[in-house]
This record gives C-alpha cells, sequence and structure tokens, in this order.
C-alpha cells in the first residue's frame, strides 16, 4: 500500500485541494408511536467498504481454483434507506405483529468476485495452460440498486391446552444492474436482463411450532426462487476453438434449464422436555428430499437425521 493514496481520504466539495483524512457518513432515523401498538418508522444511511489488501493484491491458487489480484479496486460507497410500520394485534388469548417495510441500497462502485479467464499476458490459450487463467477476481461493477419490500407475521396463542407459535416472513427484491458497459454485462448467463449476478428475487419462509405439555413438534419452511443470473463462463465451453470442450461444471446449463422453479424445503422436528433442565429433539432436514442447490455446484444435503439433546446449567 505504499505510495498509494489512502481509501479514507475525502475531497472537500467545490475545494478542489482541501481533504478530509477520513470519509464522513451520515446515519438518521426517525420513530413514531402513532397508537399504543401501531409504530411508523423510517431510517436513511450511508456507508462506505475499503478494499481489503488481499482483494486488492493477492494472487494464489487451492487446488484448481485460482484468486486473481485487482490493484485498481475503488472502495465501495452506498447508502440506505428503510420506511416501515409494524401494528400489533390481540384477540382475546392471541397476540400477533404484523411488520413491514420498503427499502432501498444504492451502491456505486459495487464490489463482487467475478469468475472468468484472466489472461494478462495475453498468452496463447490451450488445452493445458487454460486451467491456469481461470478463476475469480474481485472487480468494481459500478453502479446497482437493490430495493424491495419485506414482510413479516409472528403470532401466539392458545388452541385449547395447545400453546401455538408461527414466524412467516417474505421478502421480495430487485436487485439490478445500473451498469450498461456491455463488458460487464456480456459475463451475465442471461443478457437479456439487467438482474444482478447470485441474487434471488424471492425468500419466504414459516415455522409453526405446537407445545402440550412437555412436548413440542414443529415444521417449517423455506424458500427462494430461481438464481436468474450467474457468471456465464460456468455455462459456456471456455474456449470454443479448442479441439475439446472444457467445462468448469459439465451439465450445469442443462440442470439450470431444467431445475429454474426455485428452492422450497421442508423440516420437521419433535421435542420431549425432561424436569425443566433437558430436551432431547429428533430433527429431520429436508423432509421431503428435495434436490436443493444455493449456487452452481454447491448440492444441498439430501434428507438427514439429528438427535439432538440440550441442557441448561
Amino acid at each position: 500500500m505504499d505510495g498509494k493514496q489512502p481509501d479514507s481520504q475525502f475531497l472537500l466539495p467545490g475545494k478542489d485541494s482541501i481533504t478530509l483524512p477520513f470519509y464522513p457518513v451520515l446515519r438518521t432515523g426517525l420513530h413514531y408511536a402513532i397508537k399504543p401498538f401501531t409504530h411508523l418508522r423510517a431510517s436513511l444511511g450511508q456507508g462506505i467498504r475499503y478494499p481489503s489488501v488481499a482483494e486488492r493484491f493477492t494472487q494464489t491458487s487451492v487446488g484448481a481454483l485460482n484468486i486473481f489480484p485487482n490493484p485498481s479496486l475503488q472502495p465501495e460507497i452506498g447508502w440506505a434507506g428503510e420506511i416501515g410500520i409494524k401494528q400489533g394485534f390481540k384477540i382475546g388469548n392471541w397476540k400477533a405483529m404484523l411488520d413491514a417495510a420498503l427499502f432501498v441500497n444504492q451502491y456505486s462502485n459495487m464490489m463482487e468476485f467475478s469468475f472468468g479467464v484472466f489472461n494478462p499476458d495475453s498468452v496463447t490459450l490451450t488445452a493445458q495452460n487454460l486451467p491456469n487463467w481461470i478463476g475469480f477476481q474481485a472487480q468494481n461493477a459500478e453502479k446497482a440498486r437493490i430495493s424491495g419490500i419485506d414482510l413479516s407475521f409472528n403470532s401466539s396463542g392458545q388452541l385449547g391446552k395447545v400453546e401455538l407459535v408461527s414466524l412467516i416472513g417474505y421478502t421480495y427484491m430487485n436487485p439490478i444492474s445500473l451498469n450498461s458497459n456491455p463488458q460487464y454485462t456480456a459475463n451475465f448467463s442471461d443478457t437479456t436482463t439487467n438482474m444482478l449476478k447470485y441474487r434471488f428475487k424471492h425468500l419466504a419462509k414459516a415455522d409453526i411450532e405446537a407445545n402440550y405439555q412437555k412436548m413440542s413438534f414443529g415444521v417449517s419452511m423455506r424458500y427462494n426462487s430461481f438464481m436468474r443470473n450467474i457468471d456465464r463462463v460456468f455455462e459456456d465451453d471456455l474456449d470454443p476453438s479448442l479441439t475439446s470442450e472444457v467445462y468448469i461444471l459439465p451439465g450445469l446449463k442443462a440442470y439450470r434449464q431444467l431445475y429454474n422453479k426455485g428452492n422450497l424445503v421442508f423440516d420437521a422436528r419433535i421435542a420431549y422436555t425432561l424436569k425443566d433442565q433437558y430436551r432431547i429433539s429428533f430433527i429431520v432436514n429436508n423432509l421431503l428430499n428435495a434436490e436443493v442447490t444455493s449456487r452452481p455446484g454447491d448440492i444441498q444435503a439430501p434428507r438427514n437425521f439429528i438427535i439432538q439433546l440440550q441442557a441448561k446449567f
């Protein structure tokens, strides 16, 4: 870092030669209780993230995975705003809380690791040396915006002698790139959209638990929509000019075309409390044995069973 201008140096607007040794940020919030169980809130905040030394200068490899440096990486600057309302309810012995919020995050010079072929020395690519130039590099994606709505509903109450507790949440996001540079969008697996890579538009979760005396039974659900955009290099032949096809993950493109409805996973659990100090649980994760990948090449665990013992001291 010797000889480089500090990332935290801030040039005062309208003052070409006056700088501060730190980057100022503003954060503010507002809360207003409309009624005892109705609360309105709003917030606005700026932020900055400086590139790490590793992101700028480290060149290394782990097995076949290469990491390339990017000395020209710039700090990521942005702001976030939210306006939300929380409403409480009570009907008999039932209590519930509904929360709704609109949010927006705006980024400049957003940093993200991009996967591709990096050939700084313009070496002629061959089937033998191609793996040496494949890997990740931290890059600035220029401007981006993530906006959306977040909803959550919590409730608890009695149904006869059974206590029911529920948690339901849903988030809609619109993560888009505002970078119109064709060299950047050319790396998208779906060039017909400006949706950011490795992002979801819809996220949902739900958990319902029933408690009766010392027994409890619960079911949970989690869902994410299809990851529409990834690095194009994961789906394409790395170099069509070679006599043989070279793929990082053979079959990935066909897999994504077939499984393009998102991931829906259910879990279940049953538990028994012993003497208010010990709790033994039987948990089934991925109850329906769904085939799930969170990102390319990362296949999640199939149905699995866990016996858990908890103790309080």
